[in-house]
């Protein structure tokens, strides 16, 4: 029935699911083929003593659906305790332009209505229900609004930021992004402020500055020569003179203490070579893609600001230095510090 409807140029589809009916990959199959539909769900995040987990399953769901849909998938959530939110035996329903299905939540019994009466009752009930919950996620896919919200969402006295390429934005100079700009096929303005604004407010942290990556990202960037999370519309190839600049920098700071940069142990930490992820204390959670998303950097950025995920996730930051799933600071200059050699062992060859 779904993908009858997804077929529909403009369908939407409004949800409220019990935990144990699963459609990401349906609608995610739907999205990469092109479907062109929307997706409104509400969801619930518990606020039992053990939720934090409970409602990290919802994100993990609910992440590949943002990427895939490019902002045609829009949660919006709540928090209740599981028993309130199930009060009624058939409470969970898919509303569709044609069809009312009711669930229970235990999925052993469903319901399928066609009147247009009570399928327009149950979708004016649901976008009232909306205009009372949180939007969980907001995304954009435009350069210029996502400049902004780099910049609205950035702490002057944090940064958290994990992704497979080191994060060097900090060492990217005014003269260095005119430099880049005017490379490029895009106008000075508005773009050489906003990236310029973007990177100072990098260069303004001085404590707290977490860039967790792996050896392959560095490498990455080495032979690469691209910031996976700027497109390359606006930085295109870097010099190698200028990235060997910027990681002698970095491990300058990771030496004194300024920069807390860890290399992920690949065995024990996998991390997606198509996101980025900063968690900032006050604004949430932000995740960006990369230029190694199918559908390219900028093109869905995602913004969490739940408590209970925020924290999570700000935990797991601050518990990565002590733990397995790093190399110590010793091992990461170690193997910073070979790559850098070897950099400038090519460029003197050339």
């Amino acid at each position: 029935m779904i993908y009858e409807i997804s077929h529909t140029e403009n369908a939407e589809f409004n949800l409220f699911l019990p935990p144990s009916l699963k459609l990401t990959i349906d609608f995610m199959e739907f999205w990469l083929d092109n479907r062109s539909f929307t997706v409104n769900e509400l969801l619930c995040f518990e606020t039992s003593p053990n939720a934090a987990a409970k409602n990290l399953e919802l994100l993990h769901a609910v992440i590949p659906l943002c990427l895939a849909s490019r902002g045609h998938y829009k949660p919006y959530y709540f928090h209740e305790t599981p028993k309130a939110a199930s009060l009624s035996p058939m409470g969970y329903y898919i509303i569709s332009p044609h069809y009312l299905i009711l669930f229970s939540e235990d999925l052993s019994t469903a319901q399928i209505l066609e009147s247009e009466d009570l399928i327009s009752y149950y979708r004016n009930f649901f976008k009232n229900l909306l205009l009372q919950c949180e939007p969980l996620t907001q995304c954009s896919s435009d350069m210029a609004e996502v400049l902004n919200e780099y910049i609205s969402v950035a702490a002057p006295d944090s940064l958290h930021i994990i992704m497979p390429q080191p994060c060097i934005g900090r060492y990217i100079s005014h003269n260095i992004v005119e430099k880049y700009l005017n490379r490029s096929q895009l106008p000075l303005e508005p773009y050489l402020s906003l990236i310029d604004q973007h990177y100072s407010f990098l260069r303004q942290v001085e404590s707290n500055y977490y860039t967790i990556f792996t050896e392959e990202g560095l490498q990455n960037l080495i032979e690469s020569r691209t910031c996976d999370d700027s497109p390359k519309e606006l930085i295109p190839y870097l010099d190698q003179s200028d990235v060997c600049g910027f990681l002698k920098k970095l491990y300058q700071e990771i030496e004194t203490g300024t920069v807390l940069g860890l290399i992920a142990r690949p065995t024990q930490l996998h991390l997606p070579d198509y996101l980025s992820i900063y968690i900032n204390p006050q604004t949430g959670l932000h995740i960006y893609t990369t230029l190694k998303f199918v559908f390219g950097s900028y093109c869905c950025n995602i913004h969490i600001t739940e408590e209970s995920i925020r924290s999570l996730f700000l935990d797991f930051f601050h518990s990565l230095p002590e733990s397995n799933l790093v190399y110590s600071r010793e091992d990461t200059l170690y193997l910073l510090k070979h790559h850098i050699n070897q950099l400038e062992a090519s460029i003197k060859t050339k």
